[in-house]
């Protein structure tokens, strides 16, 4: 079955269906069909857009991202620039590598209400499903396979510092700060774990007993492997000249490098 294909409607119809999934759309493109034909998949789309119309049916198409880094990030899983011309809402699902399991849910193109903030959930393989919550994410993160701004992260992490080092401030006015700087909750959580790591190292460190052990500035001796800077032969012009294929004049002679 392809997207041309008259089941389609007639199944709509029939059923008084009123979502229409399909998953993946590569796998309803058919044998001679091209994803990257404007004139192709204007129609198509025009198409599955007057099913939804007339039957008051949305229509869910799912494309998988392709690995390239070039174009636009709207065009990168859909082909065609009609597909998303079409579409009233585009939204990317991708995973968040910093956290294992994390899974963000966020608009590229949304032309029936107001953009938000990203949807953040996790499928962990111990307690299934977990409902995270609402977190400040871009684009670029996911489809980099990068964390959000690494900039939020440091801003973070510097706040916490601040209540570390015995700041006057109280920790919910370093909360609310990091809140007004776009620093989200999932972000001061990921500084949390990460500053806990190096500070549970520092306690490991702190367990070794030292005492009558010499500061060093190195682990390692360091010493200079190169010899004296003495000079040994002298300044020799002659010397020197009589490994010359050509000299005058007490210089060297070198050919002609361009006419």
């Amino acid at each position: 079955m392809t997207l041309d294909d008259e089941r389609i409607e007639l199944a709509v119809k029939m059923t008084g269906a009123k979502l229409l999934v399909l998953d993946p759309i590569q796998a309803f493109i058919g044998k001679n069909g091209n994803m990257q034909s404007a004139v192709r998949m204007r129609e198509t789309m025009t198409k599955l857009a007057n099913i939804a119309s007339e039957y008051a049916c949305a229509v869910v198409l799912v494309g998988h991202m392709n690995k390239t880094n070039r174009g636009k990030n709207i065009y990168r899983g859909l082909g065609s620039i009609d597909i998303a011309a079409v579409a009233r809402s585009v939204l990317l699902v991708g995973r968040d590598r910093s956290i294992p399991y994390y899974r963000v849910m966020l608009q590229i193109k949304n032309n029936l209400a107001p953009e938000g903030k990203a949807y953040v959930f996790e499928l962990n393989p111990d307690y299934g499903f977990r409902w995270i919550g609402q977190e400040e994410y871009e684009v670029e993160d996911l489809l980099a396979h990068k964390t959000k701004t690494e900039s939020k992260l440091d801003k973070a992490k510097d706040y916490l510092r601040l209540l570390l080092n015995g700041t006057d401030m109280a920790c919910a006015d370093i909360l609310d700060k990091m809140r007004a700087n776009g620093i989200g909750k999932r972000t001061v959580e990921q500084a949390k774990k990460d500053m806990g790591s190096m500070l549970d190292y520092i306690d490991k460190l702190n367990e070794l007993d030292t005492t009558g052990v010499e500061p060093m500035s190195d682990v390692f001796p360091v010493d200079n492997v190169f010899r004296e800077d003495v000079v040994t032969n002298g300044d020799d012009r002659d010397e020197m000249l009589a490994n010359a294929p050509q000299k005058k004049d007490g210089t060297y002679m070198v050919p002609k490098t361009f006419a």
